[in-house]
């Protein structure tokens, strides 16, 4: 029987997934938050769109966000990324 290392566990795809859905969740729920702030309250279609969105479009998001003037704008940008 093979021993599975715990430096073994943290290459392995399946750690990958654990953390790295965390790590998504996490960015979508402090983005959402911020949107929340700028542009008023988000729709459901918009949080929809928002949530399952990968880490690196979560960060443009909450870059880009500071330059939102309202809902409008964020409209915008979910369009350009689909």
């Amino acid at each position: 029987m093979a021993i599975l290392t715990v430096g073994d566990f943290t290459q392995s795809v399946a750690h990958r997934d654990i953390f790295g859905l965390g790590e998504a969740c996490g960015e979508a729920k402090v983005t959402l938050r911020q949107l929340n702030r700028c542009c008023g309250p988000l729709s459901e279609a918009s949080a929809v769109q928002i949530h399952p969105l990968p880490v690196d479009k979560l960060e443009a998001l909450a870059d880009t966000l500071l330059e939102f003037q309202g809902p409008a704008e964020l409209a915008i940008w979910l369009a350009a990324i689909s």
